[in-house]
């Protein structure tokens, strides 16, 4: 068994409160972490679902924009139709298309390296979890203990010195 030299219970009663209150920091902390995590999850989740909903709008106007070249082009009335307005937009569409497909996979890109990160900070985070709401609180209650126990100590009076019911004689004084 290890010996230590306590000088003041009072600064293991300080120290206590502070690692409770670290304790509790680091808590809050990871609740926070947690809570960015799943915010930016749902985020690029937002994301994905969007772009590939704008992928669909596009496509249909693009669709409806070929549909209508196409009929102008072919226009038996007017021998030399103008389709350049036709040809303009599908082209216009098709750069948003391809703007929509880019951003699309760039988001699947970061989905991809966030589930990454979040791997990478599972396992330390876990542990530190584990420390802090496993080991912390019996720590924190054998720390407890043991003050009690100084305490319940030092309320023990110590045995009175015995007296003596003859007063000391004074030594004769040698002289040399």
């Amino acid at each position: 068994m290890t010996q230590a030299r306590v000088n003041s219970i009072e600064a293991l009663r300080e120290w206590q409160e502070t690692l409770a209150k670290c304790r509790a920091s680091a808590q809050d902390a990871l609740l926070a972490v947690e809570m960015d995590i799943r915010r930016h999850a749902d985020w690029l989740d937002d994301q994905r679902r969007y772009w590939q909903l704008e992928i669909r709008r596009v496509e249909e106007k693009i669709q409806i924009a070929k549909s209508d070249l196409w009929r102008k082009k072919n226009m038996p009335i007017i021998s030399n139709p103008d389709y350049y307005q036709e040809e303009k937009i599908v082209r216009r569409l098709q750069q948003r298309l391809d703007e929509a497909e880019a951003k699309l996979e760039l988001t699947r890109k970061w989905a991809i390296a966030m589930q990454r990160a979040i791997e990478e900070y599972e396992g330390p985070g876990k542990a530190l979890t584990n420390v802090l709401e496993t080991d912390l609180p019996r720590a924190l209650a054998q720390l407890e203990k043991r003050i009690a126990a100084l305490e319940a100590y030092l309320a023990v009076a110590p045995p009175a010195p015995p007296v003596d019911p003859a007063p000391p004689q004074p030594r004769p004084e040698e002289s040399s």
